[in-house]
């Protein structure tokens, strides 16, 4: 009876240390970076149906970091772009500080965008994810009246 609970104790003491040296090295791996999932995330720059993002950059060269993304049309009409926001701790504030963009986007076109966001929402080394907002209205003119509100997304490691 003896031999076989000290069997059962080595046995469970073996894997037991097996199962610890398994979890240090996931730990070690964990905290090395090796495992963290935004490494493996594509860039990418989307919008709403209607509206492609074609090219996109974070430039952090300056004070502020700049997000410059390029936007087409392909919506079946003309639109009017009358502001572009982006979300800082869950609040949309102007790209540029009030400021209103005013752009006619015709059917098929493509026109050039910035954003300012300052420098302490970036981590070095790291993809950063900046939520837009696009006020915009179908024709050729700002309406008030019949303003619609387009949602969309740039991730990727600033430059």
């Amino acid at each position: 009876m003896k031999n076989r609970a000290q069997a059962a104790l080595e046995f469970l003491t073996t894997y037991g240390w097996a199962f610890l040296v398994i979890l240090v090295m996931i730990g070690a791996l964990a905290y090395f970076g090796v495992l963290d999932p935004q490494k493996f995330l594509p860039n990418k720059c989307q919008f709403e149906t209607g509206i492609s993002c074609e090219r996109y950059i974070l430039d952090t060269t300056g004070a502020s970091e700049l997000a410059r993304f390029e936007l087409k049309n392909g919506m079946p009409s003309h639109i009017w772009i009358s502001r572009i926001q982006w979300k800082n701790n869950g609040i949309y504030q102007d790209c540029e500080a009030g400021s209103t963009v005013s752009t006619a986007l015709n059917k098929g076109q493509l026109d050039t965008f910035e954003c300012l966001v300052p420098a302490t929402t970036l981590v070095a080394g790291s993809k950063f994810k900046l939520e837009l907002r696009m006020e915009y209205n179908e024709g050729t003119a700002v309406d008030a009246n019949f303003q619609k509100f387009m949602e969309g997304e740039v991730f990727t490691t600033p430059n």
